[in-house]
């Protein structure tokens, strides 16, 4: 028997990807208090999101936009398709169009100012 719409057999499994910890920190403890949620890895920047990525293969990556050394859009492609399940939402300080434009671009399924 198939369970009723819109429930799950597990929880939705979180990455977060952002430089600043204390963000990352918060989010883990919104993410945390949701029965159906659980955050199953972090990484502070673009590069270390591919690989836990990877390693993880999380439902969805919530990743900073702007962070130091790799640019996140190179790597939400990459980890697309090292992890073609992962869905990805952008977070933002940011609201300008070229920034949206290109999170669409790479298929991003979100885009949420911080």
């Amino acid at each position: 028997m198939e369970p009723p719409k819109g429930q799950r057999d597990r929880p939705i499994r979180i990455m977060l990807v952002d430089d600043h910890t204390l963000v990352r920190e918060g989010l883990r403890g919104q993410i945390d208090a949701q029965p159906d949620m659980e955050v199953v890895a972090e990484a502070g920047n673009a590069s270390e999101a591919i690989e836990l990525a990877a390693e993880h293969r999380p439902d969805l990556v919530v990743m900073d936009i702007d962070m130091p050394g790799m640019n996140c859009f190179d790597a939400a492609e990459i980890i697309s398709i090292r992890s073609p399940e992962s869905r990805l939402i952008f977070l933002s300080a940011h609201s300008h169009d070229e920034y949206i434009s290109r999170a669409i671009e790479v298929n991003a399924r979100g885009y949420v100012l911080k």
